[in-house]
């Protein structure tokens, strides 16, 4: 919740990035965009203590159980197009899960996704195209996260299949 907080603290500053990133009206950004990450990180973290295991169908004399658990370092790609908004998706969802976030926004608009990233105090890089394909290539990364895109479509894809598991 914590998170959710300083992005509605910061609304302003996050609101004017996004705007020079993408283009945005700054009135657009100041009442869908900043808002709307908020509101997608304080649902995540308001879930975190209702995911529950599962028991799953087994025999008369056996118990099965079926638990979640973090899978680790998890490579988040982002594209261009709402990158605030984006960001707080797949930063919420795998930061609620337990895992560690390696965030790579779109070098066409990186500002609003790196101070996102600051506030939640997440490792972040920025470059021009090899970042997404080291983090997903690491060993490291047992997950990863992207939005597809037409040019980049399949640069992520076949070699992190071989090490990663797609979230």
């Amino acid at each position: 919740l914590r998170l959710a907080e300083l992005i509605r603290a910061n609304l302003e500053e996050l609101a004017l990035l996004e705007s020079l990133d993408v283009g945005k009206p700054i009135r657009d950004t100041t009442s869908v965009d900043v808002p709307s990450a908020a509101r997608t990180i304080q649902w995540y973290a308001e879930a975190i203590d209702k995911v529950y295991g599962e028991i799953g169908p087994s025999g008369p004399d056996t118990l099965t159980l079926i638990t979640r658990e973090p899978v680790g370092v998890v490579a988040a790609i982002v594209p261009w197009n709402y990158p605030l908004i984006i960001t707080a998706w797949k930063l919420g969802a795998a930061l609620a899960t337990g895992n560690a976030v390696v965030l790579k926004p779109a070098s066409q608009s990186p500002l609003s996704a790196l101070r996102l990233a600051e506030l939640a105090t997440v490792s972040s890089m920025s470059s021009r195209g090899r970042a997404g394909s080291s983090a997903t290539r690491s060993p490291a990364t047992r997950g990863w996260t992207r939005s597809r895109s037409l040019g980049r479509r399949r640069s992520a894809s076949p070699s992190s299949a071989r090490s990663a598991t797609p979230t």
